[in-house]
């Protein structure tokens, strides 16, 4: 069974004070009636000394004297002299009593106590208690046997030699007490009572913001740092309450930086494996696009060495063979080259402002040859922006969707270049449609990789190596921008956002480059 602090504290102190209740109980009920004897015994000696030092032997002289200590001690007393006489009484009902008892002789306070019993009859008892040292003074009980009558009583000699009995009923020191037994057991009763709720209530307070902190280190232990200390610090549980705010907030930040540190660590691990993939991939594709060239040169030279044939024509052919494929596997390097040095950081953009209208006129005259033998129709606006980015990369990323385009589109088709607003202000967006078959949705993400070809045959035979999109996708890359192909019912469209001359501030569009994403 678990053991709750906030219980045991509960328990600990309703059993401390059930102990204090218990040993107040046994104190009472074995020290109280000696202790209120005690005090009575003490009252008594004050009223005699208060008689002996105020009382001069003059009952009514005196009388008022004697019925200030009757009130002020609540006595009742017999003052008679040392033959008997009964000066003043409030005790006796016969006042000759005494008198007939001592037959007018002197007697001592031990002589008259030996003989009250007589004057009471042998119902009453007599027992001495303490007396002084020079036997002046009494101190005794007394009591009738039949009833249970009981007082004690003071028994003394006055400097006037008078005899004072002073009396303090014994029923009413009784009644006191149970009196006094009952108001402490209910006192008692009702304390425990009182101490019970504020143990619970002090400990429920004392153990609250324990709880809370352990609810914290649990949540903790789960690794959530949510969960503060919120209760007060102004003592050694609030300061560890603070400390252990201070350890979730270190141990949140330290996690968070682990985290991070992690995906970066996985993000790096997953790019490393991308880039082992493609050179993997680069190595078959080069060795694949390499392979069909380097046979045709091997085998024209071969024939050109045997003089295969010897007319002058044939060894034309040969030549313009070995010369196209040369052409085309230096053109293939140079790609591959312009790629790699972008995505290492070897090669960056020069950005400068130019026209980009400039460019495509610039770039359809070299087209035209291609377009206007399979009848196809170009649709460009002006747009009249101007472009701070590397002119010669950007002229790469408009001649290889422009290629890409011609090389797509059906003998008749159209092409379409678009220029729109960005959702940024600093972009303008560029898009080349081509009419044709939509490149399947699943094959999207593939065509920015190296030497992929949807259709190996077509491709061949429009003499494309599969590098072009990669060196886009490489371009806009280092210019911070965005690119993307989307299939469109009729058509492809392939887009880039591509960055503004600002003219008033040219170092800012430099400086401030947005984030690269890839939108495919």
């Amino acid at each position: 069974m678990k053991k709750s602090i906030r219980n045991r504290l509960f328990f600990t102190i309703s059993l401390a004070a059930g102990l204090f209740v218990l040993l107040f109980c046994i104190l009472f009920t074995t020290y109280y009636d000696d202790y209120q004897e005690y005090r009575r015994q003490q009252q008594l000696q004050e009223a005699f000394h208060y008689l002996k030092y105020h009382y001069r032997g003059d009952v009514v002289a005196d009388l008022a004297v004697l019925q200030n200590a009757e009130l002020q001690y609540s006595i009742r007393t017999l003052i008679t002299t040392d033959t008997g006489l009964i000066k003043y009484n409030t005790l006796l009902s016969a006042q000759q009593s005494l008198s007939r008892l001592f037959r007018g002789e002197a007697v001592t306070i031990f002589q008259l106590i030996d003989q009250l019993p007589r004057a009471f009859g042998d119902d009453v008892y007599f027992t001495v208690e303490k007396e002084n040292d020079d036997r002046s003074i009494v101190i005794f009980s007394a009591g009738e046997r039949s009833v249970g009558v009981q007082f004690i009583g003071l028994l003394g000699v006055h400097p006037t030699g008078d005899l004072l009995l002073l009396q303090m009923p014994a029923p009413l020191m009784r009644d006191a007490n149970a009196y006094t037994g009952f108001f402490f057991l209910l006192a008692g009763a009702l304390s425990l009572l009182l101490t019970l709720l504020f143990a619970f209530t002090l400990a429920r307070r004392f153990t609250r913001p324990i709880v809370e902190m352990k609810e914290i280190a649990e949540h903790m232990a789960s690794l959530d740092f949510s969960h503060r200390y919120t209760g007060p610090a102004d003592d050694e549980i609030g300061e560890l309450g603070g400390s252990i705010n201070r350890l979730s907030q270190h141990l949140e930040s330290t996690i968070r930086q682990l985290r991070d540190a992690n995906a970066r660590l996985e993000e790096e691990n997953e790019r490393a494996r991308r880039l082992d993939e493609m050179r993997k991939n680069l190595l078959i594709n080069v060795s694949h696009e390499l392979k069909t060239p380097l046979a045709l040169i091997q085998g024209y030279a071969e024939g050109l060495r045997i003089n295969l044939n010897a007319d002058e024509e044939s060894r034309e052919f040969y030549c313009d063979v070995i010369e196209e494929e040369t052409r085309g596997m230096t053109r293939m390097v140079g790609d591959l080259l312009s790629v790699s040095r972008i995505e290492a950081g070897t090669t960056t953009p020069q950005p400068e402002p130019f026209e980009i209208d400039e460019m495509i006129d610039d770039l359809l005259p070299r087209l035209l040859s291609a377009v206007e033998e399979r009848d196809i129709r170009v649709d460009c606006a002006p747009s009249g922006a101007v472009l701070f980015a590397d002119k010669d990369m950007i002229s790469q990323v408009l001649t290889n969707y422009l290629s890409n385009a011609i090389d797509h589109t059906p003998d008749g088709g159209t092409i379409t270049i678009r220029f729109d607003p960005d959702e940024r202000g600093d972009r303008i967006r560029l898009s080349v449609f081509n009419e044709g078959d939509p490149i399947p949705e699943a094959e999207l993400p593939k065509i920015w990789q190296s030497f992929y070809k949807l259709d190996q045959a077509r491709t061949r035979a429009f003499g494309g190596t599969g590098i072009g999109l990669s060196i886009v996708k490489a371009v806009i890359e280092a210019h911070r921008c965005r690119y993307g192909a989307i299939a469109r019912e009729n058509g492809m469209e392939f887009w880039c956002t591509l960055p503004l001359f600002e003219q008033e501030d040219d170092a800012s569009a430099e400086n401030s480059p947005a984030d690269a994403e890839e939108n495919i």
